[in-house]
C-alpha cells in the first residue's frame, strides 16, 4: 500500500528521509513488525504511543501470512497452526527465549454455541485453592522497563520472577510476576510437559484460574484488584478471571492485577497461621513482621479438550469473556468473585471444600544488585 510504502522510506517521527547509499543516513527498523523506520531511538520512542496497535496489526499480519503460505524462512519448530475455520485462526509461536504464545485472529463468530463464562466461575465441580505470596521488594532487585515502548519491545530486557510450581489437575503452573510501568504483571506460565508436547497441539485441560488479593490482620480477606494505572480499567476494578488450554506445550495466559501502590500486604505471621501451609521459600527470610502481596487462586478444572473443534470453542468462551469485559467494564468482575470479595477467604475454601492451602513462594529469590 501507498502507507507501508512510505513507512518504509522515511522516519515517522520527523520525517527525515532514508538515503540508501550512505550509512549516516540509513534508518533505522521496528524490530517488530519491520515495516516503521526511524531516524534515531529517540523518535522511535516518542512515535511509539501511535504505532503500537498498528505495530501489532502488521505483525500478526505477517504472522498468518506466513502460516498460511507455510513460509520457508519460518521453522516448524517455532510456530504452528493450531485451528483455522472460518471463525477463529489460532496459532502459536515460540519466542527465542523459550516462551510460548497463541495468536488468535477472529473471524464470523455468528452462529457460534457460546456464550461468555461469567456466571460458571466458582460453579466447577473440581476445584482447588491455593496462595503465592512474595516480598514485593524483591521487584526491586531485578531489571524492569524504563517506557511502554521497551516493555513492548520484541527484545525484552526485563525480568519475571517465577513462583514454585503449582499442581492443578495434571497441569504444572508457575505464576511470574514483575513491575510492569507501576502495575504488577502477573502471568500464569505452563511448565511444558517432558517431552513437550508439539505446538500444534489441541489435546489438553481447560483452566480458569481466578484471583484475589489477602488482606487484613488474619489474611482473611478477600481484594479485587485495584484499578490500573492506565487504560480501560483506570478508574474501574479489571477482570480477575481467565481461562486458557494448556497442552504441555508451555504456553501462558495473562491476567490484570492492578497498580502495585494500591495493593494489599498481609505479614508473614498472619500467613503462618491456619489454614494456612507456607512452604519453605515462602517463609524464606521472612520474619512474622514481613509485608507480603499474598495472591490467592481459585482454579477450576473446566473441561478436558482433545480435539480441535473443541479447542476451538474453548477459545472462543474466553475471547467472548474477554470482549465482555472490554464493552462493558463495570462487568468485568464475576458474580462470584464479587460476593468472594464480601465475604472473604472462607468463600474459597467453602467453594473448594478445602480444609487447608499451600502457600508457595519465588522459585528463587533474586540478589541485590550490587
Amino acid at each position: 500500500s501507498d502507507a507501508t510504502h512510505s513507512m518504509a522510506k522515511k522516519c515517522l517521527t520527523c520525517g527525515a528521509e532514508e538515503v540508501t547509499d550512505s550509512l549516516d543516513k540509513k534508518l533505522l527498523q521496528c524490530s517488530r513488525c519491520h515495516k516503521a523506520k526511524y531516524c534515531s531511538v529517540d523518535c522511535q520512542k516518542q512515535d511509539w504511543k501511535r504505532h503500537k496497535d498498528e505495530c501489532g496489526a502488521l505483525k500478526d499480519a505477517k504472522l498468518m501470512q506466513q502460516v498460511q503460505k507455510g513460509a520457508a524462512q519460518i521453522d516448524p519448530d517455532d510456530m504452528a497452526l493450531v485451528v483455522r475455520s472460518p471463525r477463529i485462526t489460532i496459532t502459536r509461536c515460540r519466542d527465542p527465549d523459550g516462551s510460548v504464545y497463541t495468536q488468535r485472529k477472529v473471524g464470523d463468530l455468528r452462529g457460534m454455541d457460546s456464550a461468555c463464562w461469567c456466571t460458571d466461575v466458582g460453579t466447577s465441580p473440581e476445584s482447588m485453592v491455593a496462595v503465592f505470596a512474595f516480598d514485593p521488594s524483591h521487584l526491586d532487585h531485578v531489571p524492569k522497563p524504563a517506557d511502554e515502548f521497551e516493555m513492548n519491545s520484541h527484545k525484552k530486557q526485563w525480568e519475571e520472577l517465577p513462583s514454585e510450581v503449582i499442581s492443578a489437575f495434571g497441569v504444572q503452573l508457575s505464576i511470574r510476576v514483575c513491575d510492569r510501568l507501576g502495575a504488577l504483571g502477573l502471568m500464569f506460565a505452563e511448565k511444558p510437559s517432558d517431552p513437550p508436547a508439539p505446538l500444534s497441539s489441541a489435546h489438553g485441560t481447560d483452566l480458569r484460574v481466578t484471583h484475589f488479593f489477602l488482606e487484613g490482620a488474619d489474611a482473611r480477606g478477600l481484594a479485587l484488584p485495584p484499578p490500573m494505572p492506565r487504560g480501560r480499567f483506570a478508574n474501574k476494578n479489571p477482570p480477575n478471571s481467565a481461562m486458557a488450554i494448556f497442552c504441555g506445550v508451555g504456553d501462558c495466559m495473562a491476567a490484570c492485577a492492578g497498580s502495585l501502590s494500591d495493593l494489599p500486604r498481609v505479614t508473614m505471621g498472619a500467613l503462618r497461621a491456619a489454614p494456612f501451609a507456607p512452604s519453605s521459600n515462602a517463609s524464606a527470610g521472612a520474619d512474622d513482621t514481613t509485608p507480603m502481596i499474598a495472591i490467592a487462586l481459585l482454579v477450576e478444572k473446566c473441561n478436558s479438550v482433545e480435539t480441535p473443534e473443541q479447542f476451538e470453542h474453548a477459545v472462543t468462551r474466553g475471547l467472548l469473556h474477554g470482549m465482555h469485559a472490554e464493552q462493558k467494564p463495570e462487568q468485568a468482575v464475576s458474580p462470584y468473585a464479587e460476593i468472594a470479595a464480601r465475604e472473604g477467604f472462607r468463600k474459597l475454601l467453602e467453594t473448594t471444600g478445602t480444609a487447608e492451602v499451600p502457600v508457595v513462594g519465588l522459585a528463587h529469590v533474586p540478589e541485590p544488585a550490587a
